[in-house]
């Protein structure tokens, strides 16, 4: 009997082993040339794209769901140890100072003071890592860390739990190397295995070519000088970023190259986007023709859901974004719902008129209210067909200006972004209601119909954009528009004349 129950115990020790190990799921080597080191990504996590303003973060993947509330990620960073700080004499002291603080970061400690929540975390003494290296390229050192730091996420008025954080540091000679894990940590025991597997993966390849990082290494304004058309630079960037990041595709289009991680079977939506996308640029051209020649070409990236789209960066509460920077235009996918589209043609509209100006954006009653104005274009084929009045933003300031609690007309054409901003469902709304009043509400030889391409030609011409709101609204009884607009914005009554 006793026999019997031992053989039993060691069969049931052997099954929990196999279905232990069984439930560990298997991952994939993710190898980076360009950096020199290969790691194990997390099986089943999406490769998300750093944004291409990121300094120091190379590779980046994310829990398909939040895990216990809060994001898990894993980010690789890559920090040049030989980097110098030559800025240029030309270069005002106060600037010099902010780019010593945040643009040449040598190592994840350094780095890591700078951040506002992970300055927080502690590294306390850690212990030593084992990694696989080519021969004769040890690396000077490879340490493990574990520590938490605020997540900086909270429910309503309540704060959400920490992040619990493992980080693997890899110094060689020229570069060093970080892995960082985090999880909230009431995920720690779920997910700490997993983290330290990631980071015991980690492989130096042959090292990478360094040099010295800052203006002073490609010229005065610290750009690379190129050959490159503007089209061939997006196009490079484009193919780049696909082939570092699963799952991602580009499409080309004559004036665009879009960014995706849609699937390939719904290459028909991506399709149908480049599609709107040239014939609303044709539109915009025509409406508003530019100061100079536009060359610039954007990424346009449609993530494949909102989920997608935040863990890329996407702002909390947005549809998307156009982030001039970084010559981004940024949005997802919701569903087969018209959502998208109208979203593209807004932040298109920013993308647009910000070279149309001269790399310049105008005040944001203008910017966001035409961003809105074109989000109710109806495009068939390759035109736009009509602009139809956008449902988003009607109710919102009919209501508003029946109540009285809209923002006076003499007001809000001047608000800075910040005030538009802190007060953005009713501003966005008014901004659309002004544009489309000028657009819609006015005989043709009305003296208002002066206002909008007054204001655009002035700015271009000066790039001031006090003196283009200035010169657009001069001699306008703002009072007596003021009223004309709620009449139509309230009952639709047109001016007359």
């Amino acid at each position: 009997m006793q026999q019997r129950s031992r053989g039993r115990l060691h069969l049931l020790c052997a099954l929990l082993v196999l279905t232990s190990a069984a439930a560990l799921p298997a991952q994939s080597t993710y190898v980076d040339h360009k950096y020199g080191y290969s790691i194990k990504s997390p099986e089943g996590w999406d490769a998300v794209p750093p944004q291409p303003t990121e300094k120091y973060v190379v590779s980046k993947w994310v829990s398909k769901r939040h895990i216990r509330d809060l994001p898990a990620e894993v980010h690789v960073y890559v920090f040049n140890r030989k980097a110098e700080k030559g800025y240029g004499d030309e270069m005002p002291a106060a600037a010099a100072e902010i780019l010593e603080r945040f643009g040449n970061k040598k190592s994840y400690a350094d780095w890591m003071r700078s951040g506002t929540l992970r300055s927080k975390q502690a590294l306390a003494k850690g212990r030593k890592l084992k990694i696989k290296y080519p021969k004769g390229h040890p690396p000077r050192s490879s340490t493990i860390f574990t520590t938490t730091r605020p997540s900086g996420y909270s429910r309503g008025a309540q704060r959400m739990p920490d992040f619990f954080v493992m980080i693997g540091v890899i110094e060689t000679e020229n570069v060093e190397y970080a892995v960082e894990c985090f999880c909230s940590v009431k995920a720690e025991r779920k997910l700490r295995g997993r983290f330290q597997s990631v980071i015991k993966s980690f492989k130096l390849l042959e090292p990478p070519t360094v040099t010295t990082t800052g203006p002073a290494a490609n010229g005065k304004d610290g750009y690379e000088r190129t050959k490159l058309t503007p089209k061939e630079e997006a196009r490079k960037l484009a193919r780049e970023q696909v082939a570092r990041t699963k799952g991602w595709w580009y499409l080309e289009t004559p004036r665009y190259m879009i960014v995706t991680n849609v699937k390939k079977t719904e290459k028909t939506f991506i399709k149908d986007i480049g599609r709107r996308m040239e014939a609303i640029r044709d539109r915009y051209e025509k409406d508003f023709p530019p100061a100079s020649g536009i060359s610039a070409v954007s990424i346009v990236r449609v993530c494949k859901d909102r989920k997608s789209y935040s863990d890329y960066g996407g702002p909390g509460g947005s549809a998307g974004y156009w982030y001039s920077a970084a010559k981004e235009l940024v949005f997802f996918r919701e569903g087969d719902t018209e959502k998208p589209f109208q979203v593209l043609n807004h932040e298109a509209f920013h993308q647009y008129i910000f070279y149309a100006c001269g790399s310049l954006s105008p005040h944001s009653w203008y910017n966001e209210g035409y961003g809105d104005y074109y989000a109710g274009a109806d495009i068939r084929g390759k035109r736009v067909s009509r602009i139809k009045k956008f449902l988003w933003r009607k109710d919102t300031i009919k209501n508003a200006v029946r109540r009285g609690t809209h923002v006076p007309i003499k007001d809000i054409i001047k608000y800075s972004q910040s005030q538009y901003y802190s007060n953005s469902a009713l501003c966005y709304a008014e901004g659309w209601s002004i544009v489309y009043f000028l657009n819609t509400a006015l005989p043709k030889s009305h003296r208002w119909r002066k206002i909008l391409p007054t204001y655009l030609e002035v700015l271009q011409k000066t790039k001031d954009k006090n003196k283009a709101v200035e010169q657009a609204f001069e001699g306008v009884d703002l009072d007596k528009f003021e009223k004309a607009w709620a009449a139509y914005t309230v009952r639709g009554t047109k001016v007359r004349k």
